[in-house]
């Protein structure tokens, strides 16, 4: 499948940078990075895609934080799924979201986002002035119907996260999450909480191989 892959990409980067010669190698990062926000050339790729290996199961994937998103494009995702998914990235309630992410949160459409893709889990950036607000803004978001948050990641800026400041502002969130997770087995515990320590010891584990 990855010779495949690799084939198609190589392919619809030559269709659209013209005609390739034998050096000219390209890889999945350049295809994402020559279409990213670009919704026209999104829906080239998956109509070349369908038309050209038809006989092939193919998941197309992006992260998008939904404020662009209109009727015609979610009408248009909509239809197609099941082989183009879109993952959110939501900070947290609107407080927090609006000081991250320049007042969005009236913008993104929620429901069709848990009703497309329910499986699908929220990436969330942590900022110094969210650290405090981290049980609250995961409670919120799973509130909204989404049933696994697999990405906390630290806001890179002028602060050390490893000052003791912070450690110790987040431990009583942690603790609160643990607490909201025993009361809520149904929901997938948050990758903060998660992270499968014991693989470190493990002894003659099978590794495994991811293709993306």
């Amino acid at each position: 499948m990855g010779k495949i892959f690799d084939k198609m990409v190589n392919e619809i980067m030559g269709e659209y940078f013209g005609k390739l010669t034998q050096n000219d190698i390209f890889t999945t990062k350049d295809m994402i990075d020559y279409f990213r926000d670009n919704y026209p050339k999104i829906k080239k790729i998956i109509s070349y895609t369908n038309n050209n290996y038809n006989g092939n199961e193919f998941i197309f994937f992006a992260t998008t934080n939904g404020t662009v998103l209109n009727d015609e494009m979610k009408q248009w995702f909509t239809l197609h799924k099941n082989c183009f998914v879109l993952g959110l990235s939501l900070d947290g309630a609107r407080e927090t979201q609006n000081a991250n992410r320049s007042n969005s949160f009236g913008m993104i459409d929620f429901e069709f986002f848990v009703k497309n893709w329910p499986k699908q889990n929220i990436k969330m950036t942590l900022t110094e002035n969210s650290l405090a607000h981290l049980s609250e803004n995961i409670k919120f978001v799973h509130s909204l119907g989404f049933k696994e948050i697999a990405g906390v990641n630290l806001f890179e800026g002028n602060f050390n996260w490893d000052k003791d400041d912070y450690i110790q502002m987040i431990i009583p969130q942690l603790e609160e999450l643990v607490e909201f997770y025993i009361n809520n087995d149904s929901l997938e515990i948050d990758q903060m909480l998660d992270l499968n320590l014991y693989i470190c010891e493990a002894k003659n584990r099978v590794k495994k191989k991811w293709c993306g």
